[in-house]
């Protein structure tokens, strides 16, 4: 692990490699997760594990920052077209259900 003396605070900061990962869920809210690495082959292991959308509706973001500042950045797009057409496979599988379970019963 890398510290570098800072005589104006008096304390020795940590430089790390940071992960920060945003799955837009389709709400105002966000799913956000992050993560803090002290060594590149550990932070670039945990980066390479995020290889898909997830659970987002619109777009999956994953960052990765190195203490040097430089970052790289991955985007997952929905794969199945926009939010009105996911908004219209759910109602039609909504309506389904409904159609089913109402013979059933």
């Amino acid at each position: 692990m890398m510290t570098q003396e800072n005589t104006n605070y008096g304390v020795s900061p940590t430089y790390e490699f940071v992960i920060v990962c945003i799955t837009d869920s389709g709400t105002i809210y966000e799913q956000i997760w992050s993560g803090s690495y002290d060594n590149a082959v550990s932070a670039v292991m945990a980066y390479s594990g995020f290889s898909d959308h997830a659970t987002c509706v619109l777009d999956r973001v994953v960052t990765l920052v190195e203490p040097n500042g430089r970052s790289h950045v991955k985007v997952f797009k929905y794969p199945y077209g926009s939010v009105k057409e996911y908004e219209a496979a759910c109602e039609r599988l909504r309506k389904s259900d409904r159609l089913l379970s109402s013979n059933q019963g």
